[in-house]
């Protein structure tokens, strides 16, 4: 890492379907309307099913998918207080995702709506040696400092940028369990790793050095 210019940013989470030279981007794919074709040599997805959009009939049947090397993380799943079917239907399907992610060894990426007591329960009930990383965080700093205490991730996206409360957060979380995200927001990676430096004073090297060295801590299985 002695050569900065050469060390990619990460996108840890995104549904901008572009690619772009010098940005490692985990794209978002969404298992009710995946195809194979979806795929595309030299990337890296997620796959998983959305709460907001699961139906009565919305199970994991053929997890042979999963195994797919392009596919580094299983998710987005979650839980959502306002949206989506029933709570104890969307935890039936974010269980599922907890087992997949656990069968095959790859990462959890979490959406989580006002359920943050909730996942943290499962969390501690079933003991994931897999990473949770939650993606675009808002959270405030209490929850942030009870989530740091059992070894989540957090992922900020643009929408933290404009709330205080998110900031104040990011302020209190060790750099090495940091991600940035795109997300659907209209910037690019690399205004966001911009304007995290500016907040947060850092320098642009040391930013980059971090969350390339998180992302292959926790993605070590692709």
């Amino acid at each position: 890492m002695n050569n900065e210019s050469h060390i990619p940013l990460i996108d840890i989470h995104s549904h901008h379907k572009k690619s772009e030279n010098e940005v490692i981007r985990v794209h978002n794919l969404m298992l009710h309307e995946f195809s194979p074709g979806q795929i595309l040599p030299g990337n890296y997805y997620s796959l998983g099913m959305h709460p907001w959009y699961l139906n009565d009939s919305a199970d994991i049947q053929d997890k042979s998918v999963f195994k797919r090397p392009e596919i580094i993380a299983i998710g987005e799943t979650g839980l959502d207080k306002f949206r989506g079917p029933e709570f104890s239907f969307q935890e039936k399907v974010f269980k599922q995702h907890i087992e997949i992610s656990k069968a095959m060894s790859k990462p959890l990426i979490i959406h989580n709506v006002r359920m943050t007591d909730r996942i943290l329960k499962i969390y501690k009930e079933l003991q994931p040696k897999q990473p949770w990383i939650l993606h675009g965080f808002t959270g405030n700093p209490d929850q942030t400092k009870q989530l740091l205490n059992n070894n989540f991730y957090f992922s900020f996206s643009e929408r933290a940028l404009k709330s205080q409360k998110s900031i104040e957060a990011f302020r209190i979380i060790p750099l090495d369990r940091v991600f940035i995200e795109t997300d659907e927001g209209e910037h690019d990676i690399e205004f966001l790793y911009q304007e995290y430096c500016r907040l947060f004073n850092l320098k642009i090297s040391t930013l980059k050095e971090i969350l390339y060295s998180n992302f292959n801590f926790a993605f070590k299985n692709r």
